[in-house]
C-alpha cells in the first residue's frame, strides 16, 4: 500500500475548508442604496464562483467574486503542495522505517513498544513543502513539527503479534495487515489534537484562516491516515532462530562407598543435628529449567508496505 495520496489528501482538506462557507470581504453588510451607484451594472453582477471555491463572495459583485477566486486560489495552491509533501514523506517513511525487536515465542512473535524505528517526518516533509514567502515558511514549520511529532509517537507505540511460518525462523513473518496493530499513540493523530498544537506551534493567534487551514490539513490527514492503516501491511521482519539452550554437562558416577564410608553415614544418620540437615535438603525445591531464548530480529528497512 502507498502512503496516502497526495491528491486525496489535498481534495479532502479543500473539501473541507470549502464547507467552512468562509465569505470575503469577511461580515459584510449591505451599505444601503447608495452602493450600487458606485459601480457599472456589469460589477454588480458577475458569474458566482463554483461552489467548491475556498473562498465564497456574499453578492456577485466583481469585487467580492475576485476577492473569493484569488485568494481561494492561493490557499489551495498551499494546501496541494503541503499535502503533497506529507505523502512524499511518509512514502520515505515506509520504505526506510524497520521493527527491531520481537519477542518471540515458537512461531508467535510479540512487537512491543518502542521496537519500531523510523526517520523523523519534520524534515522530510519540509523538504518538499512550501516556503516561498515568511507566512509559508512559518506555516509550513509548524504543521511539519506538529504531524512528526504525532506521527513518531504513533509509531514508538506499536504492539501487536506477528507470527511466523509453521517451520519458524529463519525467515519473514507472514504479513500482518497494520489495522491489527493498536497503539496508544494514535490519539495523538486526532484531528483536534494536531490542529491545536500546529496553531500553537504557529504563535500567532491573530493569523487570519489558519485556524480553518490547520482545521482542514488535520482533518484531511486522520482521514486517510484510517484509510492507510486498513491497507497496509507489516511484513519482512526477519529473525534468526530460537537458540538453543546449552548441553547439559555430564552425570558423573560416584564411586562405590567403602565400610569406612558407609560407617560414617550411620554414625551422622544417629546424629540428630544431621537429620535435620538432609531433611532441609531434601525440601530444597529443584531449580527450574532455564527459557530457551527466541530469535533476534535482523533490521531490515521497508517493514511497512
Amino acid at each position: 500500500m502507498p502512503a496516502p495520496e497526495s491528491e486525496q489528501l489535498s481534495l479532502s482538506a479543500k473539501e473541507y475548508f470549502s464547507g467552512l462557507d468562509i465569505k470575503l470581504p469577511m461580515k459584510w453588510q449591505p451599505m444601503g442604496s447608495l452602493f450600487p451607484g458606485a459601480f457599472s451594472p456589469s460589477e454588480l453582477s458577475t458569474p458566482a464562483n463554483p461552489s467548491n471555491t475556498l473562498f465564497h463572495e456574499p453578492t456577485c459583485n466583481k469585487y467580492h467574486t475576485e476577492a473569493a477566486r484569488v485568494l481561494g486560489q492561493d490557499y489551495a495552491q498551499y494546501i496541494e503542495q503541503m499535502c503533497a509533501a506529507i505523502s512524499e514523506a511518509i512514502d520515505i517513511w515506509m520504505h526506510n522505517a524497520s521493527i527491531v525487536a520481537v519477542d518471540l515465542v515458537g512461531t508467535i512473535g510479540t512487537l512491543l513498544p518502542e521496537a519500531t524505528i523510523g526517520p523523523e517526518l519534520k524534515s522530510l516533509i519540509l523538504t518538499h513543502a512550501p516556503q516561498a514567502t515568511q507566512k509559508e515558511q512559518d506555516y509550513s514549520l509548524a504543521i511539519a513539527t506538529a504531524i512528526s511529532e504525532a506521527w513518531g509517537i504513533w509509531a514508538q507505540g506499536l504492539t501487536g503479534i506477528l507470527t511466523y511460518p509453521p517451520f519458524g525462523p529463519p525467515g519473514p513473518n507472514i504479513p500482518a495487515p497494520l489495522l491489527t496493530f493498536a497503539s496508544e499513540g494514535e490519539a495523538n493523530l486526532d484531528p483536534q489534537h494536531i490542529s491545536e498544537e500546529i496553531f500553537r506551534l504557529l504563535g500567532d493567534p491573530g493569523a487570519l484562516h489558519a485556524k480553518e487551514l490547520f482545521d482542514s490539513i488535520a482533518q484531511s490527514f486522520f482521514i486517510n491516515f484510517q484509510t492507510f492503516k486498513a491497507n497496509s501491511m507489516i511484513a519482512g521482519v526477519i529473525m534468526t532462530p530460537p537458540v538453543p539452550p546449552p548441553p547439559e554437562p555430564p552425570i558423573e558416577k560416584e564411586p562405590e562407598p567403602d565400610e569406612e564410608d558407609l560407617l560414617k553415614e550411620e554414625t551422622e544418620v544417629l546424629d540428630p543435628d544431621a537429620e535435620d540437615l538432609v531433611a532441609e535438603t531434601e525440601q530444597e525445591p529443584e531449580p527450574e529449567p532455564e527459557p530457551i531464548p527466541g530469535g533476534v530480529v535482523i533490521p531490515t528497512p521497508g517493514n511497512f508496505i
